[in-house]
């Protein structure tokens, strides 16, 4: 068990927020953005298997637009903290901010845009949490060629066609502008969408992997065709002849060997794979001991944080939800979503619903950990309950896949 020994930030915090915790002040300032988030995939989420789905290519579309997110924020935190901190960045955590203000400033008027040196200790608390086992990125890629039997090239293409156009890339990029400048928000996309996962995924994936009855036979059949975008054709040809950045950090462009380095996370799964790696974790607990783990660090982290900073976090996390509604909005048109389902969107509120209410996020929490997942009476309420709390991992890629099967 590694331990936390870095130099800790000045305690400026209010006494009044000192017992409020970081992570329960993000779940706070997004509770009516995951709500809102949530009502639109739970509309649609059922029909993402039979009957009303005969293969599993519109959950792989979904996935071929969840992946860059996860690859993104992945490979930039990985990159982070295997470069070694700047000397000259060893200064106060007071320094560190007004020589931020001015780097900005210069950069603006020179043209420049050059990443802020990283402080120690915000290396050192990135370094804490970054655990391997949590990472998504080798699970989703693998997600999608098991399903698809796509061609390392072919996969690359796709993803790189789902990533070029509309809020999604204008999200990718927001990712890398703000770790750029502020890197410790980084902890805004690993609290929401890891705990998403851990909250709700394993009732997702066993609805998904019983397929309404369907099982393997459903996973395995051909999934012709999958649209990462609209065109796909052009899209992915101009994809795959154009270069990889060399500035890019994004691993969805692989090669055979560089896969060879997930060996050991694949093995390690408990059953074999049905395209839902995603939603696995190493080991016999099934994540239970990463999640006790990740939570533990994450408290250990924020006290170690500035209020600046933490404000920084919180922002962060309403952006997350905030771009993840675009890309849905994104997948809307591209799928010609009907207009009656459009307009249910737009009246969407939550002021008065009960799950904008106190504690009922809680309650959720709590009714997933005491269910009994085996009990076949509890699987309509468990999937409800479930989704409620994984959205946020699972939003961008499969809200748009109930209503075409459906017409």
């Amino acid at each position: 068990m590694a331990h936390l020994q870095i130099p800790t930030a000045p305690s400026t915090t209010p006494p009044e927020l000192i017992s409020e915790s970081l992570s329960h002040r993000i779940n706070a300032s997004t509770r009516s953005i995951h709500f809102k988030l949530n009502k639109q995939i739970l509309s649609r989420l059922p029909l993402a298997i039979p009957p009303h789905s005969t293969t599993s290519s519109k959950y792989i579309s979904g996935l071929l637009h969840i992946a860059p997110i996860y690859f993104e924020f992945e490979s930039l935190w990985q990159e982070i903290v295997e470069t070694a901190c700047e000397p000259e960045a060893l200064h106060s955590v007071e320094s560190q901010s007004e020589t931020r203000r001015e780097e900005r400033e210069s950069d603006s008027t020179d043209g420049t845009d050059q990443a802020t040196p990283i402080h120690p200790r915000i290396h050192s608390l990135l370094s804490y949490l970054l655990m391997q086992d949590l990472l998504r990125s080798s699970a989703l890629r693998e997600d999608i060629q098991v399903l698809t039997k796509f061609s390392t090239e072919e996969t690359n293409g796709r993803l790189r066609a789902a990533s070029q156009s509309g809020n999604l890339a204008e999200f990718l990029t927001h990712i890398r502008r703000s770790v750029k400048e502020k890197p410790h928000v980084l902890l805004a996309y690993a609290w929401v969408l890891y705990m998403a996962l851990f909250s709700g995924g394993r009732i997702l994936r066993k609805s998904l992997k019983d397929a309404g009855g369907a099982g393997r036979e459903f996973w395995e059949r051909d999934p012709s065709p999958v649209r990462p975008l609209h065109p796909l054709e052009d899209s992915i040809r101009e994809a795959l002849q154009s270069p990889v950045s060399e500035d890019a950090p994004n691993p969805f462009f692989q090669d055979e060997e560089s896969q060879r380095g997930e060996t050991r996370a694949r093995s390690e799964s408990p059953e074999p794979s049905l395209g839902m790696r995603f939603f696995s974790f190493v080991g016999d607990k099934d994540g239970e001991d990463i999640k006790i783990d990740f939570k533990k660090r994450f408290a250990e982290v924020e006290l170690r944080l500035t209020p600046s900073e933490q404000e920084d976090v919180i922002s962060e996390g309403q952006h997350i939800f905030s771009f993840m509604i675009g890309v849905v909005e994104d997948l809307d048109s591209i799928l010609e979503t009907p207009a009656e389902i459009m307009l249910e969107r737009r009246r969407s509120s939550f002021d008065d619903s009960p799950e904008s209410q106190p504690g009922y996020f809680d309650k959720l929490v709590k009714d997933l950990h005491l269910a009994d997942v085996t009990d076949p009476m509890n699987e309509g309420l468990l999937w409800h309950k479930a989704a409620a709390l994984a959205v946020p991992a699972l939003g961008t890629g499969i809200v748009w896949l109930a209503w075409k099967m459906g017409r």
